[in-house]
C-alpha cells in the first residue's frame, strides 16, 4: 500500500514539474563552431522559451554572434530587442543600427521597422 501511495505521489509531482529541456547537442556544437543559422536558432529558442527556459541574456548572446557574422534575421531580432528593451535597456540608437544592417541586406522586416519606429516614437507609442 505504501508503495502505491508513493507511486501516486511521484506521478502527481512529475506532472506538476516542468520538463527540463535541453538544447540539441548537435545544434549547440554547430553554434559554438560559428554556424550562424544555428546561433540564430539558439537565440530564438532562448528568446521565446521554446524547448528551454526563457533567457534573454542567452538569447542576446546567440543573436549577437550570428548578427556579427552578417546574419540578417539575428540583426533584425536584436533591433527589436533594443527597440523594446527586452533583456537590455531600451536603446533606439542600437535598434536603428541593427535594423539598418539587416536592411542593407534586403531584410524587409527591418526596412519596415526603420520606417515605422520613428513615426511611433514621434506620436509617443513606443
Amino acid at each position: 500500500m505504501k508503495a502505491l501511495k508513493l507511486f501516486v505521489v511521484l506521478i502527481t509531482m512529475s506532472r506538476a514539474l516542468p520538463v527540463l529541456a535541453q538544447v540539441d547537442p548537435e545544434i549547440l556544437k554547430q553554434a559554438e563552431q560559428g554556424h550562424a543559422e544555428s546561433q540564430f536558432y539558439l537565440g530564438w529558442m532562448y528568446y521565446e522559451g521554446e524547448e528551454v527556459p526563457q533567457d534573454y541574456t542567452k538569447a542576446i548572446h546567440w543573436y549577437q554572434k550570428a548578427a556579427e557574422q552578417g546574419f540578417a534575421y539575428s540583426q533584425t531580432e536584436l533591433g527589436f530587442i533594443y527597440a523594446y528593451g527586452q533583456g537590455v535597456p531600451q536603446d533606439y540608437t542600437k535598434a536603428f543600427q541593427w535594423f539598418q544592417k539587416a536592411t542593407e541586406q534586403g531584410n524587409t522586416y527591418s526596412q519596415f521597422e526603420l520606417m515605422v519606429q520613428p513615426l511611433q516614437k514621434a506620436v509617443g507609442q513606443v
